[in-house]
């Protein structure tokens, strides 16, 4: 394993730790911070090299309603963390990427579910009521959004929480009918425009100008190969973080889950791989494809919510190699994939880089479609992990500390 990952097993960066949260003001290499701090056994930890170990950005919810929607979260910490949000849509995928605070961008990938927990409105109503440091809710800074492929569950919420596509509105409480994305924001999927063909997709990408990958040969809008950084600078051009499309529109053109786009998140030096459903045999094709390092990342958005069958397959997951693992998935219990799968879970744990963290539940289904009430001692989180509890998963990339660390905040 690379140095920098053994850094941080050394130090003492070792606790995800839930739902204790000591408000203080720190120092950290000469700085002042205000934030959430935590470390083993709730205490404060500062590694030899002065950096602390446990320091959470806020994602402090408001009052919330029905199956905790409603609320909005006020996105705090230092000015270069980069956060990934993923949001409990039930079995679909929602994941917001916040840009550092220099220009405060946020970038969508995936936005949809077949069996909601929160439903599209739900979700609208969580970007309008969260701020980054208090200034202007996500919603006003959506510039991009980026749809996996060509499914349901992984876009139907699209022209819902962005209803006026290309309308330059004011985002606020009392005109959310029309509040909308401004005139600027870009659309990118796999495939062809023409695969979208529910819930008036096909006609919002039309409306975005949305511009697709061409047989994974076209990274957006600029000829390139496989693995090649997107110059696109979606977080602004004053952002450290930088994106590169690992791979689209793979496979034969038949299953939508190899077309998934892949899209590696880079900030401060920290990574984030984020894969839709991309499944089958086109991972292995990939680790063969491109450089290892391009697949080596901190954290891990599990591919297809969490499946054994077909996807995260060993070599995949070791070719990754997380510290951090997340899954976007309905309760094991209700899903009617029965993900995620608990195959999937002991790939992910026998990989051997996972981080450790606080004991916490996380249920998923055998062979059989059976229920496993599975406890983990390793950074691995859902954003529905048991019957009646839903998440919002964060994950903060900064510089403040070796590695990412990945906070939860459940009800």
């Amino acid at each position: 394993m690379d140095e920098h990952r053994r850094l941080g097993r050394t130090i003492g960066f070792a606790r995800v730790v839930l739902l204790l949260h000591l408000t203080l003001i720190v120092a950290v290499d000469g700085r002042s911070l205000t934030g959430n701090l935590e470390g083993k056994d709730g205490k404060l930890t500062v590694a030899d090299n002065g950096r602390l170990s446990g320091y959470h950005s806020t994602v402090n919810r408001k009052a919330q309603g029905s199956d905790g929607a409603g609320g909005g979260a006020r996105m705090g910490g230092a000015p270069g963390d980069l956060h990934l949000l993923g949001l409990p849509v039930g079995q679909g995928d929602g994941t917001l990427i916040v840009c550092p605070e220099y220009d405060g961008n946020v970038i969508v990938y995936d936005m949809g579910s077949t069996t909601s927990a929160w439903t599209a409105s739900d979700v609208r109503n969580f970007m309008l009521d969260s701020t980054l440091n208090g200034e202007r809710s996500l919603l006003d800074r959506v510039s991009t959004v980026i749809i996996s492929h060509a499914h349901t569950d992984h876009y139907n919420y699209v022209p819902d929480v962005f209803p006026n596509v290309g309308l330059k509105t004011d985002h606020n409480k009392n005109n959310r009918s029309s509040a909308g994305p401004s005139a600027n924001l870009e659309v990118f999927v796999s495939a062809t425009i023409s695969d979208y063909i529910y819930f008036g997709m096909g006609e919002w990408l039309e409306a975005a100008g949305a511009m697709t990958f061409n047989n994974g040969k076209q990274c957006f809008t600029e000829e390139c190969s496989i693995g090649n950084t997107w110059t696109g600078e979606l977080c602004g051009a004053s952002s450290p973080a930088r994106f590169r499309v690992v791979a689209a529109n793979m496979g034969s053109g038949s299953d939508r889950n190899e077309q998934s786009v892949v899209l590696r998140v880079e900030n401060t030096g920290q990574s984030a791989l984020l894969v839709g459903d991309f499944e089958g045999p086109v991972q292995n094709e990939l680790i063969q494809a491109v450089a290892p390092d391009l697949l080596l990342s901190d954290v891990y958005k599990v591919s297809h919510h969490g499946a054994s069958f077909k996807s995260n397959y060993p070599e995949f997951l070791e070719a990754v190699g997380a510290r951090l693992a997340f899954i976007s998935s309905q309760y094991a219990a209700v899903s009617q994939y029965g993900h995620p799968k608990c195959e999937t879970l002991d790939r992910l744990q026998a990989t051997g880089t996972l981080m450790e963290a606080s004991a916490h539940r996380l249920d998923c289904t055998d062979a059989e479609r059976n229920v496993v009430e599975t406890v983990l001692d390793r950074s691995i989180y859902s954003t529905m992990p048991t019957p009646g509890t839903i998440c919002v998963v964060n994950v903060t990339m900064t510089d403040l500390l070796p590695e990412p660390f990945l906070d939860v905040d459940c009800n």
